[in-house]
């Protein structure tokens, strides 16, 4: 920070810091259309809560332990996390020099040109949508489950497709509230994982502790003791499994345009939440690896479910509410995500009817449309999905999760491939970014990048081959879209760099008796 012209202005008005991020975002050609009002919190909970700690592992910590053996948390966890880690800075420092609502697509397109910026931000949408379905389904799935016992219905088709209409409209349905209310879920979100982490582990140091295995057993490859036969292969696997909790750091990039000072808040949360999800969940899931078998049946249920309730009996509905109200925050954070990257394609002149698309709302300063777009279109994704499974016998996780591996790791490679081979376009851009890595830029560049080619192809080998065919689907698409829209999008580009201050005012004019927050 010392180093750069940044300006923080921690000791000015908020009108003051709100001008400033306004004309910084103007010198990107583009008015201040939504309203910024996310602080620190809330930018690294836009990130936390779309990697969800805890209802990643409500979901995949059973299957992942179950497939690749206690070996998965005590070398597995820490393997991702540093690469992880070493991915979200990457990110984090384009992010600070290009603080847009484009988040991956801006980014590409200022490295490398329109077209890569077509290609990253398609793949990027075509990520995130996959990753709300991936979210929502998995969490009607545990809450349809959970509430049949609780509650003595008999789950069915009728009851899961409730819980997934409901999730889908009350989170589109939230966003229409505004800024404080989206900074203040976020910020609920990221201290109720938190919580929840820090009670669940507790929770079992307290009735289960020393638990059922020794410490050394998370050492251990040899998995009999689950019944299962482990080899390298199934390591790599459920290991993977466990990488989907760090997918989704680069959301607060996405909140660019939201953030107050975002070229310090938005860099901070993308990283830190990689590094709080790497510490605290290796803490929590190896807590629960060695208290397993303590009361709990791994084939009857969710294994992270029992273990996480077993401890606190009479307390038990509260901590199944807090869990899922998790992944409610989750599918909230993915939907904000994803709606910020149509926004973003649509203003640019990248999609099909990018008129209607790229409208924001005079009263609460949401992109509303591409809000309920991407909400429509997740739900049809869903159906889809499920009548796929019953033709083909496929898993569904395994599918989507691995779908979701591809489409982002490779969008997320395109930026960093950039930085690494344009270095004079990235030295211009550079100049504005106060977070730097420095000397340590370089080697994590291509340590981040060659790390997502391989988990991309992997989750391909290891999950589904189809997800294969379905990304070439996506990829074909894009391609025909690029010759039938793809002058109009260089148009559209080339038109935000020549405009002028009196153009950008004019556009703004709409949304200036509320884009302070006031």
């Amino acid at each position: 920070m010392r180093a750069s012209r940044h300006l923080t202005l921690g000791d000015q008005t908020e009108y003051v810091r709100w001008m400033r991020d306004k004309h910084d975002l103007n010198r990107f050609g583009l008015a201040q259309q939504l309203r910024r009002g996310l602080g620190g919190l809330s930018s690294f909970g836009a990130s936390f809560n779309v990697m969800s700690l805890i209802g990643s592992s409500a979901v995949l910590f059973g299957p992942a332990l179950m497939l690749g053996g206690p070996a998965v948390i005590g070398y597995g966890w820490p393997i991702v996390a540093l690469f992880s880690l070493a991915v979200c800075a990457s990110q984090a420092e384009i992010a600070s020099a290009v603080p847009t609502a484009g988040g991956c697509y801006h980014w590409a397109a200022a490295l490398g040109g329109r077209r890569w910026g077509w290609y990253a931000g398609w793949l990027h949408l075509s990520g995130y949508g996959a990753l709300l379905v991936l979210v929502n389904v998995t969490a009607a799935g545990l809450l349809d489950a959970y509430a049949s016992q609780r509650f003595g219905y008999s789950p069915g088709a009728l009851t899961f497709w409730s819980w997934t209409l409901a999730l889908f409209g009350t989170q589109a349905a939230a966003h229409h509230a505004g800024i404080r209310l989206l900074a203040a879920v976020h910020a609920a979100g990221a201290w109720l994982q938190a919580l929840l982490a820090v009670a669940i582990i507790a929770g079992l140091v307290w009735i289960v502790w020393p638990g059922t295995y020794p410490a050394d057993w998370l050492y251990r490859f040899d998995n009999s003791v689950l019944g299962t036969e482990g080899d390298l292969w199934a390591f790599a696997a459920g290991t993977l499994l466990l990488m989907r909790a760090f997918i989704g750091g680069d959301a607060a990039g996405h909140a660019g345009e939201e953030t107050v000072d975002p070229r310090i808040r938005v860099p901070w949360g993308m990283f830190l939440s990689a590094a709080y999800v790497a510490v605290i969940g290796f803490v929590l899931l190896a807590f629960m690896a060695l208290s397993w078998g303590a009361g709990t049946d791994a084939a009857g249920g969710s294994l992270f479910l029992q273990l996480a309730l077993a401890p606190w009996k009479a307390a038990g509905p509260v901590v199944a509410a807090g869990i899922a109200l998790a992944l409610w925050f989750s599918g909230f954070a993915v939907l904000g995500t994803a709606s910020r990257s149509l926004f973003a394609l649509a203003r640019d002149q990248a999609a099909p009817r990018s008129f209607l698309w790229a409208q924001v709302s005079a009263k609460s300063h949401m992109p509303v449309r591409a809000i309920w777009l991407v909400t429509a279109a997740g739900l049809t994704c869903a159906v889809l999905l499920d009548t796929a499974v019953w033709l083909q016998r496929l898993s569904p996780v395994s599918f989507t999760l691995a779908f979701v591996m591809l489409c982002l790791h490779i969008a997320y490679a395109i930026p960093i491939g950039l930085k690494l081979t344009r270095r004079d376009r990235w030295s211009r851009l550079e100049a504005d970014a106060p977070w730097r890595l420095g000397g340590w830029g370089k080697p994590l560049g291509w340590i981040a990048f060659v790390w997502l080619l391989l988990t991309a192809a992997a989750a391909v080998y290891l999950f589904s081959v189809w997800a294969a065919a379905a990304a070439a689907i996506i990829v074909l698409v894009v391609i025909i879209m690029d010759f039938r829209y793809g002058k109009r999008h260089k148009e559209g580009l080339e038109n935000a760099s020549r405009r002028t201050r009196d153009e950008i005012i004019r556009m703004e004019r709409t949304y200036r008796r509320r884009m302070s927050g006031k």
